[in-house]
């Protein structure tokens, strides 16, 4: 049995990426500003991070107040409150639970490889942050300056000329206005086809079918035949 936990542990152990860690806790470094030490060596990486104190200081400075209270305590439940905490704003902040990990593979450092996963995602959704920087000042300059002018009873920005309210509040929700770490997440992009264009597709012949609707080529020789 112990042997069966070792091999699955260094199994576990063997997808950590150092690399990785460097560059989650280069970002970390970068947004609190904290003199800390960005060696991507799982020891490293495993001390700094254990008591869930540096996570929860970082949540609070892409999104403030996320964490109410942090427990300076090295007491072991409160260390684990302290990385739940952090768990539960990485979700709200748009990490999919699949990203996640588990209290244990942290603070029992059972798998320190899901964090690394976690802390590159939640990176991924601070990209974007100069585009939202733009889109709320000038969003504010036009609603500001409408206000001033409907107040004399003058039109001079259209409806056209401002910036949705529904967009901004868009990238509020995605993007926090900080450093981003990893490729930019890839934007849905849906597409609805008209009734006839459906119809249109379906008259189509697909290169893996035969003649038409599915028929086989069978029976269809190429050159001479062999004759026995």
């Amino acid at each position: 049995m112990f042997t069966t936990l070792a091999l699955s542990m260094f199994q576990i152990n063997s997808k950590y990426s150092e690399e990785l860690a460097q560059e989650s806790l280069e970002w970390i470094k970068e947004i609190t500003g904290e003199d800390i030490n960005v060696d991507g060596s799982m020891d490293n990486f495993y001390e700094l991070l254990k008591d869930g104190t540096l996570l929860c200081r970082l949540v609070n400075l892409i999104q403030p107040n996320s964490v109410k209270k942090i427990n300076e305590s090295k007491m072991a439940f409160k260390c684990m409150e302290n990385i739940n905490q952090f768990l539960e704003v990485a979700k709200n902040l748009g990490v999919p639970p699949q990203e996640t990990f588990q209290t244990v593979d942290l603070w029992e450092r059972q798998n320190l490889n899901s964090v690394v996963i976690c802390l590159q995602s939640l990176g991924r959704k601070n990209a974007g942050n100069h585009l939202q920087t733009i889109i709320l000042i000038v969003s504010c300059v036009n609603m500001f300056l409408v206000y001033v002018l409907q107040a004399v009873r003058i039109v001079f920005c259209r409806p056209p000329l401002l910036i949705s309210p529904c967009l901004v509040r868009t990238f509020q929700a995605h993007n926090y206005g900080k450093p981003s770490i990893g490729p930019k997440e890839a934007e849905k992009n849906v597409r609805n086809f008209s009734e006839e264009q459906m119809r249109a597709g379906q008259g189509v012949i697909s290169l893996q079918y035969g003649s038409n609707k599915g028929a086989t080529q069978s029976g269809i020789n190429f050159g001479n035949t062999r004759h026995m």
